[in-house]
């Protein structure tokens, strides 16, 4: 609105403060773009945004959103395939966590 027309679409706080409302802090987005800039979820319990831990085969499941990316023997292995294919998809929206 700022700009002169509604935002249709998601608003993401850049530096991932709610209350910080400055313009220069604030971008269109979508909702997968919004939610590639949100830090890792309190539950996660590899410690790596976009990385869980599959006891049936004893690895380790990274993914993007609903892209799956693998299984791999370390969480760190997995989560450096998080972060390779997050880069790609999100750009600047792109948040290691």
């Amino acid at each position: 609105m700022h700009y002169g027309k509604d935002a249709d679409r998601d608003i993401d706080h850049e530096n991932r403060i709610e209350n910080d409302n400055r313009i220069v802090n604030l971008r269109e987005a979508n909702g997968s773009l919004n939610k590639m800039n949100s830090k890792r979820y309190r539950n996660n319990t590899s410690g790596f945004k976009g990385v869980s831990y599959m006891r049936q085969h004893g690895k380790y499941r990274a993914e993007v959103g609903r892209r799956y990316l693998g299984l791999f023997d370390t969480a760190e292995e997995a989560y450096a395939a998080y972060c390779q294919a997050a880069k790609e998809m999100a750009g600047p929206f792109f948040n290691p966590g």
